[in-house]
This record gives structure tokens, sequence and C-alpha cells, in this order.
């Protein structure tokens, strides 16, 4: 109990340093050579306006970076939803998302170092807590305000809970990507995830023989399906 108490006082001092090192970074002006964050404040402007975002697409040339709106629509209606409460003047939203940015930001923190901790690998959960809280990037996401932290916060939180609670995960993991699609590249390891955890594999051996018959030579299709699970049941091991 005392090793146990005192790993969770461990987090309590990283939690306390990141909070003083990233509240040092709200200074940095995110008008200065125009942050992403900046264009997201104005098509919540837009939305207010029953203006589509995406229509700008089309009308554009496509060959000039007008700061297209490229993200699903989560966080342009969290945008225009706060400023509809009264945070329409920048300086203020800003304000208040950098708040929950860095709320965010520590959450995920703690929940690289819980997913350690449980396992009583207390150096570990001190050390990835650290190292994601005290990175090069995230301090810069931090400076310009960048919206990664609540997508990749919903990710790590769905990897934690699939096993557990699957539906739940894949609602998660279906809120990162309709804030950003930073997730996308994790798609298909979900797919794969969700067969395995059914009694109905035909549909799964399909796919695999397909792709085998396709891009493989015979003999290697067992051995490549096994390395793929192999490598997917490790990163389920960590998380789960």
């Amino acid at each position: 109990m005392p090793r146990k108490l005192g790993g969770w006082l461990w987090l309590f001092v990283i939690v306390t340093a990141a909070v003083i090192t990233h509240l040092d970074r709200w200074h940095y002006d995110t008008l200065k050579g125009t942050q992403d964050i900046y264009y997201l404040w104005q098509e919540g402007q837009r939305l207010l306006n029953w203006e589509n975002p995406y229509a700008r697409v089309l009308l554009g040339n496509m060959s000039e970076n007008q700061k297209y709106s490229t993200y699903f629509p989560v966080f342009y209606l969290l945008s225009s939803l706060t400023q509809l409460l009264g945070l329409k003047d920048y300086a203020h939203w800003i304000y208040f998302w950098r708040s929950i940015f860095l709320i965010f930001n520590i959450g995920i923190g703690s929940l690289l170092f819980g997913i350690f901790a449980r396992r009583q690998l207390w150096v570990l959960a001190c050390f990835s807590a650290c190292f994601w809280l005290f990175n090069r990037w995230t301090i810069y996401v931090t400076k310009v305000a960048h919206i990664d932290f609540m997508p990749i916060f919903f990710l790590v939180l769905s990897l934690i809970i699939f096993r557990q609670h699957q539906w739940i995960a894949l609602l998660l993991f279906s809120l990162s990507l309709g804030i950003k699609q930073i997730a996308i590249f994790l798609a298909p390891v979900y797919l794969i995830w969700v067969w395995q955890s059914t009694q109905k594999r035909k549909l799964q051996t399909l796919v695999w023989a397909a792709v085998g018959d396709r891009q493989y030579p015979p003999s290697h299709v067992t051995a490549f399906h096994c390395l793929e699970c192999r490598r997917l049941e490790q990163i389920y091991f960590i998380f789960c």
C-alpha cells in the first residue's frame, strides 16, 4: 500500500509540474502566422450564420492553401456552440479552449500512467506520463492551441476499455475521428479486434484468404496471418 500511495503521489507531482509548464506557453499569440485554431473559430462563426463550412472547398481553386475545412464536423459544432453561449470574442474563446485542451492533455498523461500503474510498473508509469507531458511536440501543441489532445484522449481511453466495454470503446473511437482524423490508421486494427471477439469468423477468414491469394505466395499466407495477429495481440495486451 505505501508503494502504491507513493506511485500516485508521483503522478500528482508530475501533473503539477506539467500544468505549470504548459500554462507558461499560453502567452503565445495564436493570431501570429495565423494558427489553425483561429480558422476553427471562424468556422464556428460561419455555422452561426447558417453557412456550410465545407462549401468553400467546392468554391475554391484548390491550388492555394485557403485553410479549407478538412476535419469532420464535431469541433466545428463545438466551436459554434461555445460562441452561441457567449464566447464570441476570439480572446475569450481561445482562453476557454486552452483550458479544455489542458484538461485533455493532463488526462492523456494520467491514462498512460494508469496503464502501467495497474500492473505495479511504477517506473514505466512515471516515464510514460513524463514522456507525454514534457515532450517537445506536446508542448508545441499547447503553445499553438491545436485540438489534437481531444481526439488522442478519446483514442487512448477507447483502447483501454475495449475489452470490457467494446461498444463504448467504438463510440469513443468514432468521437475521436469526429474531432480530428488522427486515429484513422487504427480503423483496420479495430475491425480485426471486433472480428476476433465474435464467434463468426467466416468473413474474417474470407478476407484474409482473399488478401493472401492476391498479394502473397500460398506458402506465406499462414505465416503472414500469424505474424499480424501476434502484433495486434501485443497492442491489445498493453492497453487492455
